[in-house]
């Protein structure tokens, strides 16, 4: 046998079997330390043998073990016994193979009489050790009152006492042996690991490496890791065990050979299921050799082999064993009737694996009343147990369950609910009720055995991991994401962390974890882990193992959802086919296949092929499962999609409304199937004609998946939440259509509830979160907080600095791994956050009426998708001069045409070579398409909340030009915002603080760095190049900036303006403008103004290519962050041109640019108003219903009430122009709004700056009303 790893190193095996001098006898006469080797024998143990064997053979045998040794012995009567078997006569078997066993147990006395002699005891120690044991005796009797806390108390006053009087004497083995297991029956598992370990090192140390009491020691050891999943520790102590005991006593040796069956075991139990074969196959091979085949020890070898081979999915090499142990078994006499029965039980689960379920139910049913009738117990559990596996299997679940329940009922009545046997039993109840659509039954096994498993055994226990993951499954199943997520990332921590990443229980949890993020429509996270979960299943399992194929089932389905029709098509086809040889034509796993490839059928068009499969689906789940089960209903909800489509309305109308009803009954309101059949019912009204039915049914799904979002945000990542608004966005797409379509003043209405509830819905949860975090006053969400801020950190560090020493070799896997850490911690801080949030389902309608002002209109403005073609609509709000309301739908049309018109303005507009007449053709042209459809609906009014979606958020819609030539702005409020539901919001307080100004930043300075930083890093830089790294040149690193006069005389003008204020303005100008002092900040502005350069890079196409080419490998599971907007967004500050090329390798507190992350960031709560007074602040990524992701929208998020960006380059000196103004009229006394309202119109007065290049180029969007935010 290949030796193994050393666990002691370099050991001397001195066996002992030491006899304690009389002293011992004055110590209660307990036995202290092993003197023999767990189930040893001696030449006396043959006596029993002598009456019914040959008196010859046991005197050849002692002789053969006194002067030749244990191989001899076996040689021998193995050999007596194949005369026997060959000639048939089977009278001497059993006493034969007993004699057997005893010579492979056989310690010769020149081992034991070559041992270790035990120094002599002295009084001093003896008395030690008796007060010792006092005191370990009152922490047994504290444990059998069951008070654990007082026998932890009394096992530390123990060993403090014994390491002060008994030292390094041998005396401490017994000492720490007991207090270990004490600790371990008291649930305290760390102390218990500890006191066993140095029990072990004394042993080791005073008995010698290999002494009986070592190797009971380190086995015991060996037991407790594997209890508590630590299985890499477990089977390097087995790993030593198995070594020492071969060396002093031979490999053929019984004692040998069980200890590399518990390391078989070790490696069962880590998932390591090939390791675990090769010991195996050495094992029974031995045993063979010196047993003979027909030996028990042989045969529960080979049925130990034959169970790792099942487990890994090899059913025929298991079979082949299972067959070659019952022709052997009729030999093995009647010590062996228990192997007989063993084996036919596992006949019939390898059966069951097959698919050969009529088989398995007679094997099993027959072994259920065999073992009964012989009073094998545990036999006969298993045998039930592996019958309801038939039964559920085969689609009896209705049987399983009761058997279950029978089982259940048993280990009550033996008084075994605390055994993990029941717990096991359990989960099997659990999952049986789950395939039954009994799930709140389900939901109270899984929470019952999950807090009962990780109480009794930790968190990475196989029960424990496995409980957590049905938990997860089955509330992935329910749509009940948010509790799913926590548990499923847990189990898969705890799996991967004590079983390894390869282990099948990782990758089946790996399996549920992609189902989770294909429900988000996480479609990128979700098939790296489909893929890699079946690449590790198809290693260690195999490709035709259940297991195996049910995971390339789950991505055919995601294939189908990503719309690779021909793939899924493909998968599903060879899947019917491998599951209907081996399971049957109508097993669950069949029907789902059958259906999902009926299911891609349909969405290719092939309905004939479709209607076949579909509908072949349906009655055969209908005969097998009923009409309330949960694969019933998908076929009710596919096969009316299916007879819509073919115009087959009738019956059409019937399923879908059937699949509704039992959808509502069975899984609730919010389950993914209830959606599903609402909105196949408006569908089928739509294409009928009755649009106001279909309107019904697509409303009722709005609000129900508006409270569905409103708790699912909260507990996600902001991956996550991007995915949920993005998978369902075509059900709000088609609600939208319909109302456009209608045009009624109720759909005017309906259009600006759905805004309410759901644009900007992101905006507001993660702002929400934010400010939960900062003043819940919680040290939990604070410590999660900070994390979450340094993981941003570090992640933008990264992306600037590209490869890095650290990362040269797997950089985008670094990107990755930060990106996933952020997204975990921001939905770790959503769920900790959820019990302060304030729900987005309180916004109503109501409400918003009163908050607008008389003689005034909202118009909300919503892109919509239907077929490839977006579109616009708006829903209008008029509220007359005396109060009285009433709403309009204005239908914009293609945004095809819009989006041209808006590029095409925006660019005249910047164009220094236009001339007026092209600027007032192109002004008009915009009015005519995005204005006057609004001015036909709300006539004169001249007040208008205006909330742009799409590319409208960065159109300067002041800037439109009328027939009379005039400027939208001359005739038009114009109040924006990102959300209608923003009037709602509850107001900030207002703080009353002081002016902060960042003016004309020293761009050059070289003083802003620590001298020291720079050198290092610089030296790091010259080591990576030598290594052949190259530092990053493109992106933020290649910025450079010019110096902004303009702004600073702007800074010093603002300052003038504010003096006579209470509390003079914190003015930063040059040098002083550093990013560290916004960032370090104590004191929250009133006002935060920052004059400098702006910029929105494009993404890396490169660096971003790379990412989604990884995206599609094994490994990869998140977006790239090298395509996050708010890294391409930022402020340039002091010191950025001598530090861009570090960017990423310094500190990013004081880099000299503040990315939109970094904003994130800042506590700004309270802060009534920020002024960017820089190019381009206003841009960024476009998300439709979300607004634009850059610098307006961190600093939202970070709690800014309203702000001021631009939404181009303006030259220095316009900008100072306008800010002056503005300012003038800030510190009046008007609103910001108004101010710059005012302002804009002033400069339009002047030859210099009335050119809309100039005044248009600053918009201000916030969510308070304007005139609240008046500042002076």
């Amino acid at each position: 046998m290949k030796k193994m790893v050393n666990f002691f190193g370099k050991i001397s095996f001195l066996i002992s079997c030491v006899y304690l001098p009389a002293f011992a006898q004055n110590l209660e006469t307990e036995k202290l330390i092993e003197v023999r080797f767990i189930g040893e024998s001696s030449s006396d143990n043959f006596e029993q043998f002598e009456n019914s064997i040959d008196e010859q053979l046991v005197r050849i045998t002692r002789k053969l073990l006194a002067t030749e040794g244990v191989e001899a012995a076996q040689k021998f009567l193995s050999g007596k016994i194949t005369s026997l078997v060959s000639k048939g006569e089977s009278e001497m078997l059993d006493s034969l193979y007993g004699a057997l066993r005893a010579a492979s147990t056989y310690i010769p006395e020149s081992v034991i009489a070559g041992g270790l002699q035990v120094p002599a005891l002295g009084a001093d120690h003896a008395r030690v050790f008796a007060s010792v044991k006092k005191v370990t005796d009152k922490a047994e009797k504290m444990l059998a009152r069951n008070k654990p806390e007082r026998a932890v108390y009394y096992l530390i006053k123990a060993k403090e006492k014994a390491t002060k009087g008994l030292a390094d004497h041998w005396l401490m083995v017994p000492v720490l042996k007991k207090a270990g297991a004490l600790y371990y029956e008291a649930g305290n598992v760390e102390d218990a690991v500890k006191s066993y370990g140095e029990a072990l090192n004394y042993s080791a140390k005073n008995l010698g490496s290999g002494h009986p009491q070592t190797i009971a020691i380190a086995s015991d050891l060996a037991e407790i890791y594997e209890r508590v999943g630590e299985y890499q520790r477990a089977i390097d102590l087995r790993n030593v065990i198995s070594e020492t005991v071969e060396g002093v006593l031979g490999y053929s040796h019984h004692l040998s050979l069980k200890a590399y069956n518990q390391l078989a075991s070790s490696y069962r139990y880590a998932g390591d299921l090939s390791s675990a074969s090769a010991i195996l196959s050495y094992v029974c091979d031995t045993y063979a050799e010196f047993y003979t085949d027909f030996h028990p020890e042989t045969l529960d070898c080979r049925s130990a082999s034959a169970d790792v081979f099942l487990q890994m999915g090899d059913l025929a090499a298991a079979y082949e064993i299972r067959t070659d142990i019952g022709d052997h078994v009729k030999f093995s006499g009647n010590v062996l009737t228990e192997v007989g029965y063993q084996n036919l039980i596992d006949m019939g689960e390898i059966n069951r694996r097959q698919g050969k379920f009529d088989d398995a139910e007679r094997i099993l049913a027959e072994m259920v009343d065999s073992s009964e009738q012989a009073g094998l117990k545990g036999l006969h559990r298993k045998a039930i147990g592996y019958l309801s596996r038939v039964y559920s299997d085969a689609g009896k679940s209705e049987k399983a369950a009761s058997l279950l329940e029978f089982l259940i009922a048993d280990l009550d009545k033996t008084g075994e609910v605390e055994s993990l046997s029941y717990l096991n039993i359990l989960l099997d109840l659990g999952g049986t009720y789950q395939k039954l659509s009994r799930f709140s039954e389900a939901e109270e096994k899984f929470k019952y055995i999950s807090d009962k498993a990780v109480a009794r055994y930790g968190d990475q226990h196989p029960t424990s991991i496995v409980a957590m993951n049905n938990l997860g499954n089955l509330y992935e199943q329910l749509g009940i994401y948010d509790d799913a997520e926590p548990l499923l990332r847990r189990a898969l921590e705890s799996s991967e962390a004590s079983q390894g990443l390869a282990h099948p229980q990782s990758s089946r949890i790996r399996n549920n974890l992609a189902l989770l993020f294909e429900s988000q429509g996480n479609f990128e996270e979700a098939e790296p882990l489909y893929r890699n979960s079946y690449r590790y299943m198809a290693s260690s399992l195999g490709e035709d193992h259940p297991d195996t194929i049910a995971v390339l089932n789950n991505l055919a389905f995601l294939y189908m959802l990503m719309q690779k029709y021909e793939e899924a098509a493909s998968i599903f086809t060879d899947l019917i086919e491998k599951w209907r040889l081996s399971l049957g034509f109508d097993h669950q796993n069949v029907l789902k296949a059958t259906n999902n490839l009926g299911r891609v059928y349909m969405l290719l068009g092939r309905h004939d092929e479709a209607v076949e499969l579909i509908y072949q689906a349906l009655i055969l789940r209908q005969q097998k499962f009923g009409q309330m089960h949960i694969d019933t209903i998908r076929s009710h909800i596919d096969y009316g999609k299916l007879l819509i489509d073919m115009e087959n309305f009738v019956p059409a109308l019937e399923e879908i409304l059937l699949a509704k009803k039992l959808a509502e009954e069975l899984l609730g309101e919010k389950h993914p199937y209830t959606f599903e059949a609402l909105n196949e019912l408006a569908r089928f009204y739509e294409l009928r004609g009755d649009i106001a039915k279909a309107i019904s049914y697509r409303e009722l799904a709005m609000k129900r998946r508006t409270e569905f979002l409103d708790q699912m945000l909260w507990t996600v990542g902001e991956n996550a939440r991007e995915g949920y608004i993005r998978v369902h966005r075509p059900e709000l797409f088609s609600y939208l259509r319909l109302l456009a379509i209608d045009g009624e003043s109720t759909s005017g209405k309906k259009i600006i509830e759905a805004s309410i509830s759901r644009k900007g819905l992101l905006l507001r949860i993660n702002s929400q979160i934010e400010q939960i975090s900062r003043f819940a006053r919680d040290p939990d969400l604070s410590e999660l907080a900070a994390q979450l801020e340094k993981s941003r950190k570090d992640l933008a560090a990264l992306t600037l600095s590209g490869p890095t020493l650290e990362t040269r070799d797997g950089h985008p896997e670094a990107l990755f791994e930060l990106e996933r850490k952020v997204n975990e911690l921001e939905g770790k801080l959503g769920r900790s956050s959820l019990r302060y949030r304030s729900s987005t389902t309180d916004y109503r309608l109501g409400d918003l009426e009163p908050a607008l002002r008389n003689s005034s209109a909202l118009v909300d403005m919503l892109v919509y998708e239907s077929e490839g073609d977006r579109s616009l609509v708006a829903g209008v709000l008029i509220k007359s001069a005396e109060g009285e309301v009433e709403y309009s739908t204005v239908n914009f049309g293609s945004l095809k045409k819009i989006e041209s018109v808006i590029k095409e303005y925006r660019e005249i507009i910047q164009d220094e070579f236009a001339d007026e007449d092209e600027i007032l053709e192109v002004g008009q042209l915009a009015y005519e398409t995005l204005w006057e459809p609004v001015v036909n609906t709300i006539g004169d009014i001249n007040y208008v909340y205006l909330v742009p979606d799409g590319l409208t958020n960065i159109f300067p819609f002041n800037a439109l030009i009328d027939d009379d030539e005039d400027y939208l702005i001359e005739k038009v409020q114009l109040h924006f915002l990102t959300s209608s539901a923003d009037l709602l919001s509850k107001k900030s307080e207002r703080k009353g603080g002081d002016y902060i100004i960042f003016a004309g930043p020293d761009y050059d300075s070289a003083n802003v760095l620590d001298d020291r930083e720079l050198q290092e890093v610089k030296g790091k830089r010259a080591l990576a190049t030598n290594l052949g790294i190259r530092a990053s040149g493109s992106g933020l690193r290649g910025l450079n900036f010019a110096p902004l006069p303009g702004a600073e005389e702007e800074g010093k003008v603002i300052s003038d303006k504010v003096q006579s204020r209470i509390d003079p303005p914190r003015v930063y100008i040059g040098e002083s403008a550093q990013e560290r002092v916004l960032m370090d900040s104590v004191l929250k502005p009133d006002v935060l103004h920052i004059a400098t350069h702006g910029f929105f890079l494009e993404a890396d196409d490169s660096l971003r290519k790379r990412l989604l080419k990884m995206q599609r490998s094994l490994e990869v599971q998140v977006p790239p962050p090298g395509d996050n907007p708010l890294l391409r967004a930022g402020l340039a500050f002091a010191g950025i041109n001598k530090n861009a090329a570090y960017l990423g390798e310094v500190d990013p507190a004081n880099d000299g640019v503040l990315t939109a992350m970094e904003v994130l960031s800042l506590d700004l709560f309270g802060t009534k108003l920020v002024v960017l007074s820089a190019c381009e602040t206003g841009l960024g990524e476009i998300h439709e219903g979300e607004g634009v992701y850059g610098l307006r929208r961190s600093f939202q998020e970070a709690g800014v009430a309203e702000i001021v960006s631009s939404l181009w380059e303006v030259s220095d000196a316009g900008t100072q122009a306008l800010m002056t103004s503005f300012y003038e009229r800030l510190v009046g006394g008007q609103s910001a709004r108004e101010a710059l309202r005012e302002a804009q119109l002033d400069l339009m007065k002047s030859p210099q700056w009335g050119y809309p290049y100039v005044w248009s180029a600053f918009t201000i969007f916030g969510k308070d009303a304007g005139e609240e935010t008046s500042i002076n």
